[in-house]
């Protein structure tokens, strides 16, 4: 890598990585104790009559799971530190003030049936359906990370940020195919995400004086890590570990 990078490349690329590994310790576990302790409270149904024009559909799976690596695309390409710090406090406020309104107002999705898990993408959906109970419906997160990822990507390169936003878009569509969310809570993942951007970020960011950025190509680092990531989990699948289906909360 020494060869493609400057040691100022290097050292940004370094620092993003602490800071957001630090970010995810921070934004990440309240969503998990909401899903997993209070996921038998009352919740409401917002589903309207566009949620069910679009079928369930298993293979949007691997769609589903870009977002788990699609919001590591700022630290591929923000250089400067202060202003990679915005970045990451703008994820730790659109995350906790999701989980305060999954608090307040409690959403939930009823999950169709898994028939079977002798199927790469089935047994994908069957363990997002385990890890990830159908309550904290609104807003939606996968939706809100991934378009601040991407309104973050736009700001620095317009042409890596129209990528990131068809994929964002194509993410928000799978969580209708997969039967994660709402039409609502789509919108209201959107509303969060433009409105941290654009308060917080942004404004923030034009005051560092730094619009610095990593080299375009190392955009691709996301795409690495989504192969790396399926081919992880088809890993686990091939090995025959077997998850149970008993237990998905419907």
């Amino acid at each position: 890598m020494r060869k493609f990078l400057s040691t100022e490349s290097r050292e940004a690329l370094w620092y993003n990585s602490k800071v957001g590994f630090i970010t995810l310790l921070f934004a990440f576990p309240p969503y998990g104790i909401v899903n997993h302790l209070y996921y038998d409270r009352p919740a409401v149904n917002l589903a309207i009559p566009v949620d069910h024009w679009l079928p369930f559909n298993h293979s949007w799976i691997l769609v589903y799971a870009w977002v788990y690596v699609f919001l590591f695309l700022p630290i591929f390409i923000v250089r400067g530190k202060e202003s990679f710090r915005y970045v990451a406090r703008g994820y730790i406020m659109l995350n906790l003030v999701s989980v305060a309104i999954f608090v307040i107002m409690p959403a939930r999705y009823p999950r169709p049936e898994i028939p079977t898990q002798d199927e790469f993408l089935w047994w994908g959906t069957a363990l997002n359906y385990l890890l990830d109970k159908p309550v904290n419906c609104f807003p939606s997160l996968h939706v809100g990370n991934a378009f601040f990822a991407s309104m973050i990507a736009y700001h620095y390169r317009k042409r890596v940020g129209l990528i990131a936003w068809f994929m964002a878009a194509l993410i928000s569509v799978s969580t209708l195919y997969m039967k994660q969310h709402f039409v609502a809570d789509i919108a209201m993942g959107f509303v969060l995400a433009f409105s941290v951007y654009r308060f917080y970020f942004k404004p923030r960011a034009y005051t560092t004086n730094d619009q610095s950025m990593l080299p375009e190509w190392m955009s691709l680092g996301v795409v690495a890590i989504y192969l790396w990531f399926v081919g992880s989990m088809y890993t686990l699948f091939a090995l025959g570990v077997k998850l149970p289906l008993d237990k998905i909360v419907r």
